[in-house]
């Protein structure tokens, strides 16, 4: 398995994703609410990490699965396992500790889906709380793209025989008005369709009772099914830019820049929608059909713009990520998303909860306190499993971490809400 060119900036992108997490989650536990208002910036870190999930996907993979599909399945599985696991592994062994392990030991079959990673593929509920109420729910967005992974191998690495730019734009554009227009029968019809499914199934949490374990927010929200069309944009994007490479077609700066900020303006302009219903009260069926957006594909047609832009390159946005500390800590990202929890609650228990350090020196400690999660665990435990497999499958050697170091896998990509 090849590697492939670098692209810096993408990498960067990923920091700018971890960061809209961290922040979030910070400012909501410390309750900093500048000029008045609450911070929804963390939308943009869920479709961000979906759709760059798909463009890197494709990137990495969609050659060796045009080559062979039967050498490629098993590389592919094993590398995204051991990119993954390791570090979720090594935290859960800490969540085991306290109420998620009694919860395995008196169900086992949800144990046994959390710990695969497939725990949100399907709705469950313990003593009232569904995934959303345990304590290791940050690792949702890591089960799944385990989904994704699997769509992939299954269907959608075929996006490689597009070869048309313009039927490859055309689908990623219809892509998105589908989307929107199912998205929308679902919005308009949800009353209904809720009614149905809880009458069927009265051991479901209503929104009524509580929305954070709900049915209903774990549909829209935590499981791979309302997701899968960010991942699918991300995906054809990386086709369009693979199609443009292949043309030898060279791509005016200002058109880059254009791309960039365009899907910059529609996610600034899709966050001020948001904050008119949730701080100014603003109301009607369009806002909130956004706010009901904001759970899956608001915001993946401008981060597809973005990580076009991005991968093409001379835009001073992809300059800007494309430099040593934005890269350095999309490197690290992964061990952001799932250790900034543990800094937080540190700094809490020392008194230290306030906005005035969590939301200074709190990120700071987050950045040193993942690059010790990423190097004691995490890159050593990729690099063991790769390591083994290469030993087991020498004729499908997997590229070593520092040699894949350029160009990570977007499931790394700290992300949650």
């Amino acid at each position: 398995m090849g590697k492939a060119p670098e692209i810096p900036a993408l990498t960067g992108l990923r920091f700018v994703a971890a960061g809209t997490i961290v922040f979030a989650h910070f400012a909501e536990g410390s309750s900093f609410m500048p000029f008045g208002l609450h911070s929804p910036i963390s939308v943009i870190g869920m479709p961000l990490f979906f759709t760059l999930s798909g463009f890197i996907v494709h990137y990495v993979y969609a050659g060796s699965f045009a080559k062979s599909w039967r050498a490629a399945v098993p590389a592919f599985a094993f590398a995204r396992f051991s990119r993954l696991y390791p570090l979720f592994f090594a935290i859960l062994l800490f969540y085991l500790l306290g109420k998620l392990g009694r919860v395995f030991f008196a169900h086992p079959g949800i144990g046994l889906s959390f710990a695969s990673l497939t725990g949100t593929w399907w709705y469950w509920v313990v003593d009232g709380e569904s995934f959303a109420g345990q304590r290791y729910h940050i690792s949702w967005s890591i089960s799944t793209e385990m989904f994704f992974y699997l769509v992939y191998a299954l269907v959608l690495y075929r996006i490689v025989a597009i070869s048309s730019i313009r039927r490859c734009t055309v689908l990623l554009v219809g892509l998105c008005v589908l989307t929107f227009a199912v998205f929308y029968l679902v919005f308009a019809t949800q009353a209904s369709w809720l009614a149905f499914v809880l009458a069927r199934h009265p051991e479901y949490v209503s929104t009524d009772v509580d929305m954070d374990n709900s049915f209903y927010r774990w549909l829209v929200y935590l499981s791979p099914y309302f997701h899968i069309p960010e991942f699918l944009a991300g995906v054809l994007t990386c086709q369009i830019y693979l199609l443009i490479q292949r043309s030898g077609a060279t791509v005016r700066t200002r058109i880059g820049e254009f791309l960039a900020w365009s899907g910059v303006a529609w996610m600034l302009v899709a966050l001020v929608l948001l904050v008119a219903q949730w701080d100014f009260g603003e109301r009607g069926q369009f806002l909130d059909y956004v706010v009901f957006l904001h759970k899956n594909f608001l915001m993946a047609p401008g981060c597809a713009l973005l990580i076009l832009a991005l991968a093409l390159g001379g835009s001073s946005i992809a300059r800007a990520l494309g430099h040593r500390v934005p890269t350095y800590l999309g490197e690290v990202s992964y061990s952001i998303y799932l250790g900034h929890p543990f800094v937080f609650t540190f700094m809490f228990v020392l008194g230290f909860g306030a906005a005035a350090y969590t939301m200074t020196i709190g990120f700071v400690l987050v950045a040193v306190w993942a690059s010790l999660l990423y190097f004691s665990i995490e890159r050593p435990g990729k690099a063991w499993l790769r390591a083994a497999f290469n030993a087991a499958y020498g004729r499908r050697r997997l590229p070593s971490p520092a040699r894949e170091a350029s160009v990570e896998d977007a499931a790394r990509i700290a992300a949650g809400r």
